[in-house]
């Protein structure tokens, strides 16, 4: 499944969609774990399509945004640029901005580390891509380790935030 980022109503999404059968999976990356699992059963007409639970969703695009109606509510949803520093950071956590090896890990648990320090290094598309702590904290997991190969929106390494 390929994931996407967005941003629904200042609330930060991961959506997978399977290219194999259309199924999707939208997950909150909140710490209110929430997901949705359905797929589109039937195209109506342009913008209008029926999920497999019977529920009916309008879509629309406008500008740079998608406006999803949705069992009487509306929601305007923001796309998150791959490797853009929001993309980046899960609740808590930095992610792989895409698919990758992890060269360099220069953290373990428990390190107290600043916001902008360089964390680990990555090759993706045949250049490094450093990650960076997106504030001052706590490692509280490292989820990788050099050499292991990650897909976009792995969390590779978790913050705690210092109060």
């Amino acid at each position: 499944m390929k994931s996407i980022y967005v941003d629904a109503e200042g609330l930060r999404w991961a959506v997978s969609i399977s290219e194999k059968d259309g199924t999707f999976n939208i997950v909150s990356m909140q710490q209110e774990e929430q997901s949705i699992e359905s797929t589109v059963s039937a195209t109506l007409r342009k913008g209008d399509v029926i999920l497999s639970d019977g529920r009916k969703a309008t879509i629309a695009k406008v500008a740079d945004d998608w406006w999803v109606h949705l069992s009487a509510r509306t929601y305007r949803l923001k796309y998150i640029e791959p490797g853009s520093s929001s993309a980046n950071e899960v609740e808590g956590g930095m992610t792989a901005p895409m698919p990758g090896t992890v060269l360099e890990v220069l953290v373990i648990k428990g390190d107290r580390v600043q916001a902008e320090q360089h964390l680990l290094t990555m090759e993706a598309m045949k250049m490094e891509h450093k990650i960076v702590a997106s504030k001052s904290g706590t490692i509280s997991v490292v989820h990788c380790s050099e050499g292991q190969k990650v897909e976009q929106g792995f969390v590779l390494i978790e913050l705690d935030a210092t109060e």
